[in-house]
Protein backbone atom coordinates (compact mmCIF):
# COMPACT_ATOMS: atom_id res chain seq x y z
CA UNK A 1 0.00 0.00 0.00
CA UNK A 2 1.27 3.42 -0.83
CA UNK A 3 -0.34 6.82 -0.51
CA UNK A 4 0.29 9.47 -3.11
CA UNK A 5 2.21 12.53 -1.95
CA UNK A 6 0.20 15.01 -4.05
CA UNK A 7 -2.61 15.69 -3.61
CA UNK A 8 -2.77 14.90 0.09
CA UNK A 9 -6.32 13.50 -0.24
CA UNK A 10 -4.94 10.47 -2.10
CA UNK A 11 -4.05 8.41 0.94
CA UNK A 12 -4.85 4.70 0.86
CA UNK A 13 -8.10 3.99 2.74
CA UNK A 14 -9.14 0.41 3.42
CA UNK A 15 -12.49 -0.44 5.00
CA UNK A 16 -13.32 -3.24 7.41
CA UNK A 17 -13.26 -6.88 6.31
CA UNK A 18 -11.32 -6.19 3.12
CA UNK A 19 -9.16 -9.00 1.77
CA UNK A 20 -6.13 -8.04 -0.33
CA UNK A 21 -4.44 -10.86 -2.25
CA UNK A 22 -0.72 -11.57 -2.43
CA UNK A 23 1.34 -9.10 -4.47
CA UNK A 24 -1.56 -6.68 -4.98
CA UNK A 25 -0.73 -2.96 -5.10
CA UNK A 26 -2.97 -0.31 -3.55
CA UNK A 27 -1.77 3.17 -4.49
CA UNK A 28 -3.62 6.32 -3.43
CA UNK A 29 -7.03 4.63 -3.55
CA UNK A 30 -10.09 3.88 -1.42
CA UNK A 31 -11.36 0.34 -0.82
CA UNK A 32 -14.75 0.03 0.88
CA UNK A 33 -15.91 -2.57 3.43
CA UNK A 34 -16.18 -6.24 2.39
CA UNK A 35 -14.34 -5.71 -0.90
CA UNK A 36 -12.00 -8.39 -2.23
CA UNK A 37 -8.83 -7.53 -4.16
CA UNK A 38 -7.36 -10.51 -6.03
CA UNK A 39 -3.71 -11.53 -6.21
CA UNK A 40 -1.54 -9.24 -8.29
CA UNK A 41 -4.27 -6.65 -8.84
CA UNK A 42 -3.20 -3.01 -9.07
CA UNK A 43 -5.47 -0.20 -7.87
CA UNK A 44 -4.18 3.24 -8.89
CA UNK A 45 -4.49 6.82 -7.57
CA UNK A 46 -7.97 8.12 -6.96
CA UNK A 47 -9.65 4.80 -7.78
CA UNK A 48 -12.60 3.87 -5.59
CA UNK A 49 -13.67 0.27 -5.00
CA UNK A 50 -17.25 0.04 -3.76
CA UNK A 51 -18.52 -2.00 -0.84
CA UNK A 52 -18.61 -5.73 -1.55
CA UNK A 53 -16.92 -5.40 -4.96
CA UNK A 54 -14.55 -8.10 -6.21
CA UNK A 55 -11.49 -7.20 -8.27
CA UNK A 56 -10.19 -10.35 -9.98
CA UNK A 57 -6.54 -11.39 -9.89
CA UNK A 58 -4.17 -9.51 -12.17
CA UNK A 59 -6.60 -6.68 -12.89
CA UNK A 60 -5.58 -3.04 -13.26
CA UNK A 61 -8.01 -0.43 -11.95
CA UNK A 62 -6.96 2.86 -13.62
CA UNK A 63 -6.59 6.22 -11.92
CA UNK A 64 -9.86 7.80 -10.75
CA UNK A 65 -11.89 4.78 -11.90
CA UNK A 66 -15.03 4.03 -9.89
CA UNK A 67 -16.04 0.42 -9.24
CA UNK A 68 -19.64 0.38 -7.92
CA UNK A 69 -20.66 -1.72 -4.90
CA UNK A 70 -21.29 -5.46 -5.30
CA UNK A 71 -19.89 -5.96 -8.80
CA UNK A 72 -17.08 -8.11 -10.20
CA UNK A 73 -14.44 -6.30 -12.25
CA UNK A 74 -11.51 -7.76 -14.15
CA UNK A 75 -9.02 -7.08 -16.91
CA UNK A 76 -6.36 -4.60 -17.96
CA UNK A 77 -7.85 -2.09 -17.71
CA UNK A 78 -10.54 -3.42 -15.37
CA UNK A 79 -14.07 -3.59 -16.70
CA UNK A 80 -17.22 -4.36 -14.74
CA UNK A 81 -18.40 -7.78 -15.88
CA UNK A 82 -21.40 -8.59 -13.67
CA UNK A 83 -22.96 -8.37 -10.21
CA UNK A 84 -21.42 -10.34 -7.33
CA UNK A 85 -23.31 -13.61 -6.76
CA UNK A 86 -24.56 -14.83 -3.37
CA UNK A 87 -22.06 -17.69 -3.64
CA UNK A 88 -19.20 -15.20 -4.08
CA UNK A 89 -20.40 -13.17 -1.08
CA UNK A 90 -20.28 -16.34 1.03
CA UNK A 91 -16.83 -17.16 -0.36
CA UNK A 92 -15.47 -13.71 0.58
CA UNK A 93 -17.00 -14.03 4.07
CA UNK A 94 -15.36 -17.46 4.50
CA UNK A 95 -11.98 -16.00 3.51
CA UNK A 96 -12.43 -13.13 5.99
CA UNK A 97 -13.28 -15.56 8.79
CA UNK A 98 -10.26 -17.75 7.97
CA UNK A 99 -7.90 -14.75 8.03
CA UNK A 100 -9.44 -13.49 11.27
CA UNK A 101 -8.87 -16.88 12.91
CA UNK A 102 -5.31 -16.92 11.62
CA UNK A 103 -4.66 -13.45 13.05
CA UNK A 104 -5.97 -14.53 16.47
CA UNK A 105 -3.78 -17.65 16.38
CA UNK A 106 -0.67 -15.68 15.38
CA UNK A 107 -1.37 -13.06 18.04
CA UNK A 108 -1.50 -15.79 20.69
CA UNK A 109 1.65 -17.52 19.41
CA UNK A 110 3.95 -14.52 18.92
CA UNK A 111 5.98 -13.52 21.96
CA UNK A 112 7.92 -10.27 22.35
CA UNK A 113 11.69 -10.48 21.97
CA UNK A 114 13.74 -7.88 23.85
CA UNK A 115 16.09 -6.00 21.54
CA UNK A 116 18.90 -6.64 24.02
CA UNK A 117 18.70 -10.37 23.25
CA UNK A 118 19.40 -9.85 19.54
CA UNK A 119 23.05 -10.27 18.58
CA UNK A 120 24.40 -8.15 15.72
CA UNK A 121 25.41 -9.98 12.56
CA UNK A 122 29.18 -10.01 12.17
CA UNK A 123 29.44 -11.88 8.89
CA UNK A 124 30.51 -15.39 8.06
Amino acid sequence: MHGAEKPAQMDVEVGDFVSVGHNAVLHGCKIETNAFIGMGAVILNGAHIGEGAIIRAGSLVPERFEIPPNVVAMGVPAKIIRPVTDEEKQWVMAINIAYYRRAVLYNQAVKPVPLSSIKPFTGG
